[in-house]
């Protein structure tokens, strides 16, 4: 107590805000929600094609590098410890970019929580009307965090990553 100058800002002003910033998100739902998720699939798409593409492309060139390799061993041109030394580290580096292709192709990337996070949220305010009472239970399924800038400013931060800002009365 002592150690903190903030004062204590109250439940129910807490409350009002979420109220508040809510709404404003259903009311500006074409231009700020659907947007965003559009992008952000987008983006999230191209991020793992563009990812997926450049391993491919590797594994084709280390397929190329190994196939020279081989043809170099059987015309005697490379002696055979130099051959096998060199075909483990081909080998090793394919089994590596492989792993890595499979990693791209079948788990979720990293950011799906947040993604669906926003999906969620964007299905809410499609079908919801303007909110008259504090709904707890929505709360706690949108918001992973509050931070008080001050006695008359809030910060709501969403699982789906966006943080808003939204004054206390």
């Amino acid at each position: 107590k002592n150690a903190c100058g903030m004062k204590f800002v109250k439940d129910d002003a807490i409350k009002a805000a979420f109220v508040t910033m809510i709404n404003k998100l259903i009311f500006s739902q074409q231009v700020l929600l659907k947007p965003l998720l559009k992008s952000t699939e987008r983006f999230d798409q191209e991020k793992i094609a563009d990812e997926l593409q450049a391993v491919e492309s590797e594994i084709e060139k280390l397929k190329e590098r190994k196939q020279t390799l081989t043809n170099l061993a059987a015309n005697g041109i490379l002696e055979p410890e130099l051959y096998r030394k060199e075909h483990t580290a081909l080998v090793a580096e394919y089994e590596k970019l492989q792993s890595k292709k499979n990693v791209l192709v079948s788990e979720p990337n990293i950011d799906n929580e947040k993604l669906e996070a926003l999906k969620s949220l964007v299905r809410f305010v499609q079908s919801s009307e303007m909110l008259t009472a504090y709904d707890k239970a929505l709360f706690e399924a949108v918001v992973k965090q509050i931070t008080v800038i001050s006695r008359k400013e809030i910060e709501f931060e969403l699982f789906c990553g966006l943080k808003l800002k939204e004054g206390l009365n």
